[in-house]
């Protein structure tokens, strides 16, 4: 019914906020795999530079064993008791509001161990810092009398608690950490000195001191960790005391032998084990298992024969060369891939930065730009690091290109939407309209009214998508209600028209049935051929296919006229006036403005030839009444001026009618 649906941007309306929000989000967060993968490789980038140097073999095992002490602090107990670890996301805090900020601290240390969030409450106070100084700086401006600063925020007392139970929790695990490790360092300490004890007391047997031995083997190896500044220390004298013990093993040279066959079994196993590792690509892993296997090599065996000690020392320093010039080469590369990725991600900004200068008039073109910075978004994320003293330069510059972005973006959905609340009362103008038409029988006024309000509904533009579907459906209602009415009227005059047929057609056999014998002279006059046309017109309008009933009428009519003895040019008009009062019965305008266009066309024509004649005629000798010339221009001119004449009379009469 209604003639054309407007889809009222269905789609558009949808993506909106969903472009928006999502767009938003690269604002307030780095991408977790990056940061998570940062997190991995954190502590060994900070070392490129020792790393991408070459070192000797000696060299190579000093830094081992430093790493090795420096983690000797880890208190295997307690991580043994915490769950499997898992990446906690380090975010952009300086872009968060103090209530945000407070969220994410209560969030944290409610879900985390708190010596995993150290990271974290460092960047969330350092953000909180900045913010409590910018806040105060801006209502010092706007408050230059004010003798304090009053920011009405009570999230920042609050916030001052969570950092002092954060404060509080961190202090009380690092002194249970110290005191374990001050704990296994007694226990460490009271085991060297019972060692001390069985190798100079003459109180036990060789089997007492044997067995005793291997119980104090047993309870160091499970002692746990302790201060790093005492471990190295505390190894030696233990290492000391505990060749001092082999030394008494010479009362029995065959099971000193036996020990040091396991001793060296042990240590070929723990070099067998770090070659395996040179097949492994995983160079972060490879070096914390090394470093394992260093401790262990420590820890966990004893001395061998004097001939196999520098030896088997040799080939695992050897093999503890190659994994770490394999970790340095891999470094070299990772350099030249964070300088390339470096390069690259500039190149994306850049192109970020162009796109954001071109900023869209329509909501299809900012679907596509939204849809080409996403693209440029996530090549950025996929291309991994660049080097870390750039690291936080390129992420700000692009995290402010996407926010100018966003900016621009949401600019123009606001403005959007505001627009479409105008178009919203505009078609609820036309629905108003539509309701009050309805139910009108002006057929004609209001068919045009309908058609005109549909066009209007089409160029008004889209409307918020919450009243998209209800506001169409209630238009389209109307116009469908109006309309069913309207062909409904159309179908009844169908039926009527086709009675006017009938009658019609018996009128027309009728007629010529009166006037068959009407061949000489007419027994009739113009008046009784006016009276049977105006006769014809009460009879009404016929169906668009029964149109042939008038043709024929029109011409039994004209030839009528053609028998009175009347003027041509006279019965030439009435046969004129009849053709075109029936294009106006049958409301055939298309054919009214044809005939008025060649009417005015054929006037044209005639005053050309009439100012032709009236040229030639200044040639011609105007004293010369008998000039043959003279006399035939004269005779034309008069003759086109009468012609004329009827051509403005048949102008008038077309401009007379109303249709």
């Amino acid at each position: 019914m209604v003639e054309e649906r407007d889809e009222n941007l269905q789609a558009a309306d949808g993506k909106n906020e969903s472009a928006e929000t999502q767009n938003n989000s690269v604002e307030n967060t780095q991408p977790e795999a990056q940061a998570s993968a940062e997190e991995a490789i954190e502590k060994s980038e900070d070392e490129h530079v020792k790393l991408l140097s070459e070192k000797s073999v000696d060299e190579v095992v000093d830094e081992i064993e430093q790493h090795v002490a420096s983690e000797s602090e880890e208190d295997k107990e307690i991580h043994e008791t915490q769950p499997e670890e898992e990446h906690i996301p380090l975010l952009s805090y300086k872009d968060f509001e103090i209530p945000a900020l407070l969220n994410e601290a209560k969030s944290l240390l409610e879900s985390y161990p708190v010596q995993k969030i150290k990271k974290h409450f460092d960047e969330i106070k350092s953000a909180f810092e900045d913010k409590v100084y910018q806040l105060t700086q801006e209502f010092k401006e706007a408050h230059p009398d004010a003798d304090t600063v009053d920011l009405k925020i009570p999230e920042i007392k609050e916030l001052k608690f969570v950092f002092k139970d954060y404060k509080n929790k961190l202090y009380a695990y690092r002194k249970e950490i110290q005191e374990r490790l001050e704990a296994n360092l007694k226990k460490r300490e009271d085991l060297i000195d019972e060692l001390k004890h069985i190798i100079d007391s003459t109180e036990y047997s060789f089997d007492e001191r044997i067995k005793k031995f291997k119980d104090i083997q047993k309870q160091w190896r499970t002692a746990g960790s302790i201060p790093r500044a005492k471990y190295t220390d505390i190894w030696q004298t233990f290492k000391h005391h505990e060749e001092r013990f082999y030394d008494l093993l010479d009362l029995d040279r065959d099971y000193r032998d036996k020990v040091f066959q396991e001793n060296l079994a042990q240590k070929q196993a723990i070099i067998d084990e770090a070659k395996k590792l040179l097949d492994d690509d995983d160079v972060h892993r490879t070096f914390k298992e090394l470093q394992m296997l260093h401790k262990k090599w420590k820890e966990e065996t004893g001395p061998v024969a004097r001939e196999y000690r520098e030896k088997i020392w040799e080939e695992f320093k050897a093999v503890t060369k190659q994994i770490h010039d394999k970790r340095r080469d891999f470094y070299k590369k990772l350099k030249e891939e964070f300088a390339d990725n470096l390069v690259k991600k500039q190149e994306i900004i850049e192109k970020l930065k162009e796109l954001t200068a071109e900023i869209p008039e329509t909501h299809k073109d900012w679907q596509q730009k939204i849809k080409r910075v996403e693209a440029l978004r996530e090549q950025f994320y996929q291309l991994g690091f660049v080097p870390k003293k750039n690291r936080e330069e390129i992420w700000d510059a692009f995290k402010s290109t996407i926010k100018e972005f966003n900016k621009h973006k949401n600019n123009f959905y606001k403005s959007l939407k505001e627009l479409q609340k105008e178009n919203l009362d505009k078609k609820m103008a036309l629905i108003k309209i539509a309701e009050e038409l309805k139910d009108s029988e002006d057929w004609e006024t209001a068919t045009q009214k309908f058609k005109e309000i549909q066009e209007d509904w089409k160029k008004i533009g889209h409307v918020p998508r919450k009243y998209s579907e209800k506001i169409w459906q209630q238009f389209r209602e109307a116009c469908n209600y109006y309309f069913d009415r309207y062909y409904a009227h159309k179908r009844s005059e169908k039926s009527e028209e086709y009675e006017n047929f009938i009658k019609k057609k018996d009128y027309f056999t009728k007629l010529k049935e009166q006037f068959k014998d009407a061949d000489g002279e007419a027994g009739y006059t113009i008046d009784d051929i006016k009276k049977i046309v105006a006769e014809w017109k009460t009879l009404g309008y016929v169906p668009d296919n029964k149109h042939y009933i008038n043709v024929k009428f029109n011409k039994f009519i004209n030839n009528l006229y053609d028998k009175l003895h009347i003027d041509k040019r006279e019965l030439s008009f009435l046969k004129f006036k009849n053709t075109v009062d029936q294009y106006l019965e049958d409301e055939n305008y298309r054919k009214l403005d044809s005939e008025k266009r060649y009417v005015r066309q054929k006037i044209e024509s005639i005053l050309k030839e009439i100012e032709q004649l009236e040229n030639n005629m200044m040639f011609v000798k105007s004293d010369d009444d008998n000039n043959p010339f003279k006399k035939e221009a004269e005779k034309n001119l008069t003759k086109n001026k009468e012609i004329l004449d009827f051509w403005k009379k048949k102008l008038q009469y077309l401009e007379s009618l109303d249709y």
